[in-house]
């Protein structure tokens, strides 16, 4: 008997039970009423040096990458066969 009244007590006040508090979407915030000031608090729009650092890593990463694999494909082929042969195999 203590042991059931302990386990509801226990399960309702669990913070990670979720049943029965709205849908999935609800639960991780999207059902939220927020008027304009809070809306505006809450968003961040700036430039600072760490997102220009950022964006000029992601694009010398993108261009490294995309300059590096043709590179590679290309010294991997025998240059004399393609030119006395005419074709690539």
């Amino acid at each position: 008997m203590i042991r059931t009244e302990l386990l509801q007590i226990s399960e309702a006040n669990d913070p990670w039970d979720f049943r029965g508090h709205g849908s999935a979407l609800e639960r991780r915030g999207f059902g939220r009423q927020m008027d304009h000031e809070e809306m505006l608090d809450a968003f961040d729009v700036s430039l600072n040096a760490n997102t220009i650092v950022l964006f000029f890593a992601i694009g010398l990463g993108t261009v490294a990458v995309s300059t590096v694999i043709p590179v590679v494909y290309i010294t991997k082929m025998n240059a004399k066969k393609i030119l006395l042969h005419g074709k690539v195999e």
